[in-house]
């Protein structure tokens, strides 16, 4: 039958669950309330990154990209922004903490932007064949992987955005932020049974026209086990090791202290004084950088020549 997806249904959605008004690009509440009802599932996006663009025109500055990677488990369709059989997509005005936003989906080698405030004409926004007039904006297919991206532009440089839903929560700096990690890959091999079909040569009697009997051969094929192979099942675990910001390293893990990013904070536990969660809990001596100036504010306990400083190289 497929799901129905209306911009004042995902407004609704975070308003109960969270008791807030939602000021991010609506983009992301089509695919929060696309995910809830289990239409499809996100399988991937691409992370924290720096834009500074407040602009479309200038070559100087940077856009804002966020990349998501979902599968489809059943048909569901988007409607414009300002459709909605019941109103409801007129009972909000709300601002976006960006200045301006395309939605684009990948289609052959480039990009086909998919206008969330007109209806679908073609194609390659989920449409049939030959059909150039649909109600809905775009259509997700049933049982397809989809790769989409959404271009956007600040309105100040500075502004430090997270273009998140759900459990998906990446952030938009202005400057360059990266994690380094150490990742271990391990394999597992599981038995598993495999199942196929089978051809058997059955007996079939039959009463000729002297009524006798008479029996022949008959192929039929059927399901049946065929034994045993094995899965090797690969899993990869990474550790956050250290942050590099604009060239400077936080290399916390060599000091022996755990770190966490919070927006534009990295809040720090120190070892024997804390119990290493990255929160900075009462009692605990931590150290909090703010990630736009390196700025460092210490909390807790004094020093002690066993714990190592932790310092910005």
């Amino acid at each position: 039958m497929g799901k129905r997806i209306y911009l004042q249904s995902a407004i609704a959605l975070v308003l109960l669950s969270t008791g807030i008004f939602y000021y991010g690009p609506d983009i992301f509440l089509y695919f929060k309330l696309a995910e809830e009802k289990g239409a499809i599932i996100i399988t991937g996006n691409s992370g924290d990154s720096s834009c500074t663009a407040t602009s479309w025109d200038n070559p100087l500055e940077t856009w804002c990209y966020a990349y998501i990677n979902f599968s489809v488990f059943e048909d569901n369709f988007w409607y414009p922004v300002n459709y909605d059989p019941y109103g409801r997509n007129n009972s909000f005005d709300f601002t976006p903490q960006v200045k301006e936003y395309i939605f684009q989906r990948s289609w052959g080698k480039g990009w086909r932007t998919i206008p969330l405030d007109k209806t679908c004409k073609g194609t390659w926004c989920g449409g049939k064949f030959g059909l150039k007039f649909n109600k809905f904006s775009v259509a997700w297919r049933e049982g397809r992987d989809y790769q989409v991206r959404i271009v956007a532009i600040k309105h100040n440089k500075e502004d430090i955005i997270k273009w998140g839903f759900g459990s998906v929560d990446p952030t938009w700096y202005e400057f360059k932020i990266e994690e380094i990690k150490e990742c271990v890959t391990t394999s597992k091999n599981k038995i598993k049974s495999k199942y196929g079909t089978c051809t058997k040569i059955i007996l079939v009697g039959t009463l000729d026209e002297n009524n006798i009997n008479q029996t022949s051969e008959k192929e039929i094929e059927s399901n049946c086990y065929l034994g045993t192979y094995i899965d090797i099942i690969n899993t990869t675990v990474c550790k956050t090791l250290a942050f590099e910001i604009e060239g400077k390293l936080i290399d916390f893990t060599k000091a022996g202290w755990n770190c966490k990013k919070e927006e534009y904070k990295i809040i720090c536990d120190a070892p024997y004084q804390s119990n290493l969660d990255g929160e900075c809990q009462s009692g605990e001596r931590c150290v909090i950088f703010d990630i736009r100036d390196l700025s460092r504010k210490d909390i807790g306990v004094s020093n002690t020549p066993k714990i190592k400083e932790l310092k910005v190289r």
